[in-house]
């Protein structure tokens, strides 16, 4: 009970904490919002996917990998769009 209790009142908290780093906010510095998870410390954190992004650049060099066959089925459906 004490901890439901806890969780409750983190929420809230973290709701006005939120609210006030949202208007205090440097758009540059940091192009993501504030949410009332990133101050409550009973929200389960998310894990930010970091990775490439893919461009025709990134494609044509994963092409390397591929075996002679999968390649022209790559070319050819390529030829189809």
């Amino acid at each position: 009970m004490a901890e439901s209790r806890a969780k409750e009142r983190w929420a809230h908290t973290s709701s006005v904490m939120a609210l006030i780093a949202e208007t205090n906010r440097n758009p540059k510095k940091r192009g993501r919002p504030f949410t009332p998870d990133d101050f409550n410390p009973f929200a389960r954190k998310r894990k930010r996917k970091k990775g490439t992004k893919l461009s025709p650049l990134n494609i044509n060099a994963l092409q390397v990998f591929l075996s002679p066959e999968q390649r022209r089925q790559l070319k050819e459906e390529e030829g189809r769009r």
